[in-house]
């Protein structure tokens, strides 16, 4: 393995006097402190096919960090030739490269066969805040797992764009409650009245804790203006319980 001189090494089979065998856990702490430059493009494609998850998830942050084609092209060859755990971690630290050059990477991760693969590039997609990603997220969260709509929930929990209303929709389709649950937290914190009208086709959702989440929800984006609408609702809906209680948490 090729490395520049600042790299932990590595005793793979005799220990010697002078040097350390290193675990999967102290190296990533080692790889954690490292500038992204201290890291050779050798020894960081190494990583990326290393055992332990840290390991690879900084190897990928640093190879990111430096942002040149060179490293780049390490992320393409573990895109394609990786494991389905070094293709996962590959594919995290994209949106940290011009949208240009991640752009085909992403949409690769994105068809990937292991959703591990494509939930990283939805992380990726979400932490980027272009546009073109959110339009990108918008055309494929709709057709994925479970697992993967979560993702695009937790990856947008800070975003109050209204491009990222369409995204959370496609969440609230999920077959996990708890996974639509976590849609309409996020959706709350949207701001917009885009994601309010989102929340409010929750409302009728067949879960009672979805309904009163989304009770929860509408009154944190729209306060008093939708109380009304609330009123009305006890007065027409055959499950007036979670409707009541969202409404007592929610003024209480």
């Amino acid at each position: 393995m090729s490395t520049s001189g600042f790299e932990p090494m590595l005793i793979v089979k005799n220990r010697r006097k002078g040097y350390q065998r290193l675990s999967s856990r102290r190296l990533a702490s080692v790889l954690s402190a490292l500038p992204a430059d201290a890291l050779s493009l050798n020894a960081a494609a190494e990583m990326l096919t290393n055992g332990g998850f840290y390991a690879r998830y900084h190897a990928a942050r640093l190879l990111s960090e430096r942002g040149s084609r060179d490293a780049r092209l390490v992320i393409h060859d573990v895109l394609n030739t990786g494991s389905a755990p070094a293709r996962a971690s590959a594919a995290r630290y994209l949106h940290r490269f011009s949208w240009f050059a991640a752009e085909p990477m992403l949409r690769q991760a994105l068809h990937d066969p292991d959703e591990r693969v494509r939930e990283s590039a939805v992380y990726a997609l979400c932490d980027s805040h272009e546009r073109a990603a959110y339009d990108l997220l918008a055309a494929v969260v709709p057709g994925e797992t479970d697992t993967v709509k979560e993702a695009a929930a937790w990856g947008l929990r800070n975003s109050t764009d209204r491009a990222a209303v369409p995204i959370l929709s496609a969440v609230l389709s999920a077959h996990d409650p708890d996974v639509r649950i976590r849609a309409l937290e996020v959706l709350s914190a949207n701001n917009t009245p885009e994601a309010a009208q989102v929340v409010r086709t929750a409302l009728d959702d067949e879960d009672s804790e979805v309904v009163y989440n989304a009770v929860l929800s509408l009154i944190e984006l729209e306060e008093a203006a939708c109380i009304v609408e609330i009123s009305q609702l006890l007065k027409k809906t055959a499950r007036r319980g979670p409707v009541l209680r969202g409404l007592f948490h929610a003024i209480n």
